[in-house]
């Protein structure tokens, strides 16, 4: 009985082992685009936007990067708004640039619910920098990948949204990416 609980344990403790040397998951692109709307709860005026953005999930470097193309209703102007999830053992940061490069316009806090690398559940705590602006956003991703977003945006100093941002991203191929990416007159972002 000894030499039975023994190998089980050896087995268990193996198999954890092996679990935790595995390979992370290789590096994986979703195309996503989506028609948000903005209401604007001091006003109560109503816009949408045509967003666009490859996911790219890249566990070997440590991150997942959104690289929209937004383009507001109404504008003829398109412009390119990152986001970068940095993860970590212990937790998660959210920027929209990825190191020192640059100085940031937004900096926050991730909370990433889920298996590793796949996560169906992810919620950020921001600050955009130049306005001090505070912005709650909160994601769902589907297991059809529809990807749900919640965002609410905080004036400095208010506990109570002045702006709230509703929108669902299905997801496309490369191909049609390409498309919507010329349609929208997306700038051409730098490698």
């Amino acid at each position: 009985m000894k030499k039975s609980f023994f190998v089980s344990f050896l087995t268990i403790l193996f198999m954890g082992f092996t679990i935790a040397q595995a390979e992370p998951p290789s590096k994986n692109t979703v195309y996503y685009y989506g028609e948000p709307r903005l209401t604007n709860l001091m006003n109560g005026e109503v816009k949408t936007q045509k967003v666009l953005f490859p996911r790219v999930t890249d566990p070997g470097a440590g991150y997942i990067s959104e690289n929209g193309c937004v383009l507001d209703a109404g504008s003829m102007t398109a412009q390119i708004h990152p986001a970068y999830i940095i993860a970590s053992q212990n937790g998660a940061t959210v920027s929209d640039v990825l190191g020192q490069s640059a100085k940031p316009t937004i900096q926050g806090t991730a909370e990433l619910r889920g298996e590793r690398w796949k996560w169906d559940y992810l919620k950020f705590s921001m600050i955009y920098l130049p306005d001090n602006l505070k912005i709650e956003d909160t994601n769902y991703i589907l297991p059809s990948q529809l990807l749900i977003a919640r965002k609410r945006f905080f004036l400095p100093g208010q506990e109570t949204p002045f702006m709230l941002y509703e929108g669902e991203y299905k997801v496309i191929d490369a191909a049609e990416y390409g498309k919507k990416y010329k349609e929208m007159g997306c700038p051409q972002q730098k490698s």
